[in-house]
């Protein structure tokens, strides 16, 4: 379930993408709003694990405490 936000993250890019590709074929133009949405949401889904990662830390929420928690006894 923790895959769905990066995944989703990932498909509104593409679809954003197709969108910007497409409007360039047909108009020969694109808003320039619509260029700083797709680049806004392209770098975020770059820097959103490295984000989660900062808040888990700073949280105390490690890697190895995840271990641990996930292992049977």
């Amino acid at each position: 379930m923790v895959v769905v936000g990066p995944l989703t993250l990932n498909d509104i890019t593409l679809l954003l993408l197709l969108i910007r590709c497409s409007c360039q074929l047909v108009f020969d133009s694109l808003p320039s709003f619509t260029s700083n949405l797709i680049m806004a949401l392209g770098v975020w889904t770059v820097l959103d694990p490295l984000a989660v990662f900062v808040v888990g830390a700073i949280l105390g929420r490690t890697v190895q405490s995840l271990l641990l928690a996930l292992l049977p006894d």
